[in-house]
């Protein structure tokens, strides 16, 4: 038996509901019988439907949904039934609206708190260079989940990694890259980030791939750490999990790695002077 679940994807060809999304207009199918979409035909007839009203609801001017209603009746829906599935259809937008609301303002809050806490870790372990990288890669993953991601730094002999984080960051082994190539290559050379919400159609994605171990690479997120103008790193991230990465998680990234750059200047400069000093004074002590 056929049965709907949340989450599962309707195949849309020769299908009532692709006729509703893409003519935009209500369909009130009284005999379900000439249904031409396989999985509609058997759907209605397990479920005993004989005719069925469908509706799109519209979010922005966009079509963002179909509210569908099914019957056991032959003759259909009357035409006080039907108005009543308009004033829900109006309904249905609404709420979806509302909740798509509150749920960017829940979003946000978590976003915000997550910033405040990496100023924080910054500022607090300042010349502890390990543990920032740490902090901030666990906060970066409970900010925008992903299943792979990794902080590089530029070296003297090429790029390496220096923290890796997400569901599957045991893919992205510590490495040191002597030719900086690929997105990340890219993102170096340009001091610009990169979004890619479809790697199958980018040519820089290639190279990289195989830092997956073969898994596929669908979604991708570069930013540049970037101090005085110099490029000194990059966050790497792929695939999201529950969608592609957007814009506004490109916003976001850039002040984490506006961020981590400043502590790592400030870390570097840190070691620097500790050196310098440490060499006065042996210079010091010699006769």
């Amino acid at each position: 038996p056929i049965s709907l679940r949340s989450g599962m994807t309707l195949p849309l060809r020769q299908s009532l509901f692709r006729l509703v999304l893409e003519e935009n207009r209500v369909i009130h199918q009284k005999d379900v019988t000439g249904v031409l979409n396989p999985l509609e035909a058997r759907w209605f007839q397990e479920l005993g439907i004989n005719s069925c009203y469908l509706a799109p609801f519209r979010l922005q001017g966009v079509n963002a949904g179909i509210l569908f209603v099914g019957s056991d009746a032959k003759e259909g829906f009357s035409n006080p039934q039907q108005v009543i599935l308009q004033q829900a259809v109006q309904y249905l937008g609404l709420a979806v609206h509302n909740q798509m609301l509150l749920q960017k303002i829940d979003e946000q809050g978590r976003e915000l708190e997550a910033l405040n806490r990496i100023g924080n870790v910054v500022t607090s372990s300042l010349f502890d260079l390990d543990k920032v990288l740490d902090e901030v890669g666990v906060l970066v993953d409970q900010m925008i989940t992903v299943e792979a991601g990794a902080i590089y730094l530029r070296e003297e002999n090429g790029l390496a990694v220096k923290k890796s984080f997400g569901t599957k960051a045991s893919r992205i082994e510590p490495f040191k890259v002597k030719n900086i190539e690929g997105i990340c290559g890219y993102v170096m050379s340009r001091g610009e980030s990169v979004l890619v919400r479809d790697a199958s159609q980018n040519p820089h994605v290639s190279s990289m791939v195989k830092y997956f171990e073969g898994a596929k690479v669908r979604s991708i997120l570069c930013v540049p750490m970037m101090v005085g103008g110099e490029v000194i790193g990059a966050i790497h991230m792929w695939n999201k999990r529950g969608g592609s990465f957007n814009v506004h998680d490109n916003k976001v990234m850039k002040s984490v790695a506006s961020s981590l750059a400043t502590a790592i200047a400030s870390s570097r400069l840190h070691q620097m002077c500790q050196r310098l000093t440490t060499e006065e004074s042996s210079g010091c002590g010699t006769p």
